[in-house]
């Protein structure tokens, strides 16, 4: 029964995902230079110090901006520092804070540059992404750093 109830919220939990609005259709990742319209359920976003706004194609990319910030600072594209980051909770497109959530790496979900962190709500949801998509470990925010970046092949 237990495994019939898991496989019924995994169904329903994919039929009521909500993308995070794009706010400009025809931005691309600062990062990776790709189109965020094509990536709508892996978009993330940071609010600066200064109210501005900058969308991401993925966790990965918003990472390597956040843990590099002088550099991008120095080269102009943040105009001020990292004040909020969020991420969509895959599953159900949920617009949550990135200190909030769990992470998902390892999986079977094809990303739009390889090897990524996959945000979910929580545990319990980690649990179920990982049930459907696969995955070698579930990680919160504070565990991410520049080497498990490194890890996942970012290349800076």
């Amino acid at each position: 029964m237990k495994k019939f109830l898991l496989v019924m919220l995994m169904l329903s939990v994919g039929l009521f995902a909500v993308e995070m609005p794009l706010l400009n259709k025809n931005a691309v990742d600062p990062v990776y230079q790709l189109p965020l319209k094509n990536f709508k359920r892996f978009i993330c976003e940071a609010k600066l110090d200064n109210g501005q706004v900058v969308q991401f194609v993925s966790v990965k990319s918003m990472m390597l901006v956040y843990f590099h910030q002088k550099h991008f600072k120095e080269t102009g594209f943040l105009s001020s520092n990292i004040k909020t980051m969020y991420v969509q909770e895959y599953l159900t497109g949920k617009r949550i804070k990135a200190q909030n959530a769990v992470y998902v790496f390892g999986s079977n979900l094809v990303q739009p540059k390889g090897e990524d962190l996959v945000p979910c709500r929580n545990m319990k949801y980690a649990k179920i992404f990982e049930n459907k998509y696969g995955g070698t470990k579930i990680v919160t925010f504070k565990e991410i750093n520049k080497n498990l970046l490194d890890y996942l092949d970012l290349g800076y």
